[in-house]
């Protein structure tokens, strides 16, 4: 796929809705083109599973219980044969995959199909085959249809698939350019731009190294090279180099919220990460006695210290007595995932201060950025 377009430059930088975007070009493409179905289809059909030769296609299709999929493909009965949702970053809805399981026809060949990015192909079929399983419904062994293209059986009728957008549509690209159509390749390089700008922005599951201290370590030795970079130049007299000041905080960055009562402070903080424990997120907390006037508070720092002691979490005093807990990220996980876990230890976090005891002019809402 092409690096840049100008549709994909435009779409990034005037919605944050490119997910939406992106399905509506992918059902605009094979409404107009009826090549473009068939590449899609010769390319499905690799899994087993067969398509009328014609479907109608249409976005955000309703249904009284079961969601609303993001394309689906109806044949000339207006049987929902395919359903195509339509993924770059975002997680699973409540109702995907099983829920549109119930939208297919009993005893036709159909299937459910999710586009997203290549770089989601492990962790993101992993999790929607434990979805499904979860639901008790059984899934075959997986299988390889194609490049970048995984398929299940869920039944007798109906295939759960996975396809990468590159896949996808290199296959209708390919297709056009033997074909000689120039209309429709020219509109699959204008997706495949944002397939491939939304690609490169997509959060990369984290491993075990990726956490380790080695990487915090590194990140500091950069700074620490910034630094003696402008000291050697303003020790050499020729190079009439003077230190000013240095801009920002040292390789750091967090966000201060009120919650519960309580002043609390979400970091970025390789130096923690690279001596205290291997996470580079951190959270500490105090009470907010009065908007953006917080204090150190001993009776919640014994109860953190007690509660977490001998755990992952075990808190760090740092310098004036404030309190750092390591917020610890899940490895081989969807960005939403890494997310929720973040969310719920902050509220770990947030409870055992509450149940210190001591609170002090809790805020109108229950969480507040400052």
């Amino acid at each position: 796929m092409p690096d840049r377009s100008i549709f994909g430059e435009i779409v990034t930088r005037l919605t944050s809705s490119s997910e939406d975007i992106a399905t509506e070009a992918l059902c605009y493409l094979l409404r107009t083109y009826p090549s473009a179905w068939t590449s899609v289809r010769r390319l499905l059909e690799k899994s087993g599973v067969s398509f009328d030769e014609r479907l109608a296609f249409n976005t955000q299709s309703a249904t009284d219980d079961n969601g609303r999929p993001d394309l689906v493909g109806t044949n000339s009965d207006r049987d929902r044969v395919l359903i195509i949702e339509a993924k770059f970053w975002a997680g699973l809805t409540t109702k995907q995959p099983v829920a549109y399981l119930n939208q297919l026809p009993s005893a036709k060949p159909a299937m459910i199909l999710v586009v997203a990015p290549a770089l989601r192909q492990h962790t993101l079929w992993t999790k929607l085959i434990r979805v499904t399983e979860n639901a008790g419904i059984a899934c075959s062994e997986t299988t390889e249809a194609a490049n970048e293209f995984r398929v299940c059986q869920v039944n007798d009728h109906h295939q759960l698939a996975l396809i990468s957008w590159r896949s996808i549509l290199a296959e209708v690209e390919r297709d056009a350019d033997v074909a000689g159509f120039a209309d429709l390749k020219g509109d699959v390089i204008q997706l495949s731009g944002l397939c491939s700008k939304m690609d490169g922005e997509s959060f990369l599951p984290l491993s075990d190294n990726d956490l380790s201290p080695n990487p915090a370590r590194r990140i500091l030795q950069y700074a620490d090279l910034v630094d003696s970079a402008v000291h050697v130049l303003a020790e050499k007299q020729q190079d009439k180099t003077k230190r000013v000041n240095s801009g920002g905080r040292r390789v750091n960055y967090g966000v201060y919220f009120t919650m519960g009562g309580y002043g609390m402070y979400l970091s970025f903080n390789p130096r923690l990460w690279s001596r205290r424990a291997e996470t580079p997120i951190w959270l500490n907390v105090k009470r907010a006695d009065r908007p953006k006037d917080w204090s150190v508070s001993l009776k919640v720092n014994e109860s953190l210290q007690q509660a977490f002691a001998g755990t992952r979490k075990e808190v760090f005093v740092g310098k004036q007595g404030i309190p750092w807990i390591p917020i610890h990220l899940p490895t081989g996980c969807e960005r939403s995932e890494v997310l929720d876990s973040i969310v719920n230890q902050i509220r770990e976090v947030a409870a055992v201060a509450r149940a210190s005891g001591e609170v002090h002019e809790p805020p109108a809402s229950e969480t507040e950025a400052i």
